[in-house]
């Protein structure tokens, strides 16, 4: 009996030590679960950032070409322009005198390049030429139109700075339609005039943001009128226009 109860007063002691053993070993479990978690999320995190330089090389590819884009686009310009006209012919000796009248064009050019550039265009000309036949008193005048397509190399010599301000020189061959001349008091009708002129350009060109400004001179090669040897025509021009 001695031994039951003693047994029995032990039981308490020995279920207590149980639990606080257990308790303790739940404990350092739960604490190590916590920690696994902690590292795995640490270490998640840590290497969750090495995913994005996957996707940088398309999107820096991307921005490439847009640049690339960009510049071409840069070195393409379109250009819609007027002005007007100062055109004399060469005068014959014994045949009639010419003096500079007052004309005006329309025309449009494509433009490629940046230092080195070319351009090709379409332009109406309509040329008021003075004139005057040997024997009489007062100067008249009649008019020419006709259609050149302006096929030009040119320097841009301030072509860094471009789209701000630029300088430009350059040359053109022109060959020219005549289309039309119109009514006047000497009987000078298209049947008097040549078909075909070759006119060689040459001029100055500055561009200030958007718009155009030009000024040049074109020279005829072979005769304007046909009756005479000497009536080379002579142009002063200058245009303003806009540029896309």
């Amino acid at each position: 009996m001695k031994t039951s109860n003693h047994t029995l007063a032990c039981n308490p002691i020995f279920v207590t030590l149980l639990f606080f053993l257990f308790a303790n070993v739940a404990f350092s479990q739960v604490t190590q679960v916590a920690d696994t978690v902690k590292t795995v999320k640490a270490d998640t995190l840590k290497t969750a950032p090495s995913a994005v330089p996957v996707a940088a090389p398309a999107e820096t590819q991307k921005t490439d070409e847009k640049s690339k884009e960009k510049k071409e686009k840069k070195k393409n310009e379109i250009v819609f322009y007027t002005g007007v006209n100062f055109t004399q012919l060469g005068s014959s000796a014994t045949g009639y005198e010419s003096e500079a009248g007052i004309g005006w064009h329309l025309g449009a050019y494509y433009k490629q390049g940046k230092f080195f550039y070319w351009q090709a265009g379409l332009r109406y000309n309509s040329a008021l030429i003075g004139y005057k036949p040997t024997g009489t008193a007062d100067f008249g005048d009649f008019t020419v139109s006709d259609i050149d397509i302006p096929v030009t190399a040119g320097i841009n010599l301030l072509s860094a700075t471009n789209r701000v301000l630029s300088l430009r020189l350059f040359v053109s061959a022109v060959p020219a339609f005549t289309m039309n001349v119109g009514d006047n008091t000497y009987g000078i009708s298209k049947d008097n005039v040549n078909s075909f002129v070759l006119y060689g350009q040459g001029g100055l060109g500055v561009n200030v943001a958007f718009l155009v400004m030009e000024i040049g001179y074109n020279y005829g090669f072979n005769e304007l009128l046909t009756d005479y040897t000497d009536s080379k025509p002579g142009q002063v021009f200058i245009n303003l226009g806009f540029r896309f």
